[in-house]
């Protein structure tokens, strides 16, 4: 491993921020999900559900993101992270300002945003030919597949729990990717290193 794809340099010098990334996601969609399923009733802002939890969660999703892409700013992948960030401050601000409307209204705006975010982790993992590719391309079927499910309808006195169940889920699966991403990056990284000390 003398040489490195150039594709993957902006992420090895990003790997920190990929980590602390990871594990708030993964924390914070996890916490989300368990509650959801376990109270999908819960009124939370005279609303029945937690979808204003989910709004908020997507909107600190959103900022990180925006953080991440500030510092990569300079980087070939700053679009990258841009488009992500706006993608979930949209959806979180929407959902926020929608909660008092027929959650019905909520399903195609989720449908969306779970579609993109499943294909462009599949089409991610495609291109960057990272190891263990077929469980990084699972993570973003999951999603998908739960986007295409919730376009297909689903019983109007579940929407609210399967789409902040379903939110809940992509946020965390989003959160472990980044953990192993990062762990693989600075594992990449040693390598790299040493081989430049045994050829210095």
């Amino acid at each position: 491993m003398n040489e490195i794809n150039p594709k993957l340099e902006p992420f090895i010098q990003h790997r920190a921020l990929f980590l602390v990334r990871g594990f708030l996601l993964s924390a914070i969609g996890f916490c989300v999900l368990v509650l959801s399923i376990i109270n999908p009733n819960f009124r939370i802002m005279s609303t029945i559900g937690w979808l204003p939890v989910i709004a908020f969660s997507l909107i600190a999703t959103g900022v990180l993101e925006s953080i991440h892409a500030y510092v990569a700013r300079k980087s070939t992948v700053f679009l990258v992270y841009s488009h992500l960030a706006i993608l979930d401050l949209v959806t979180g601000i929407v959902i926020l300002f929608e909660l008092h409307n027929n959650p019905k209204n909520l399903a195609l705006l989720t449908t969306v945003y779970l579609c993109i975010n499943g294909l462009f982790r599949i089409v991610a993992a495609l291109n960057m030919n990272l190891p263990n590719n077929k469980s990084l391309i699972l993570t973003g079927f999951v999603p998908f597949i739960l986007g295409l499910i919730l376009w297909q309808g689903v019983p109007e006195d579940t929407v609210v729990a399967f789409i902040s169940s379903a939110i809940a889920l992509d946020i965390t699966m989003r959160g472990f990717v980044l953990v192993w991403v990062s762990f693989w990056f600075q594992k990449l990284n040693r390598c790299l290193k040493s081989n430049r000390e045994i050829h210095a």
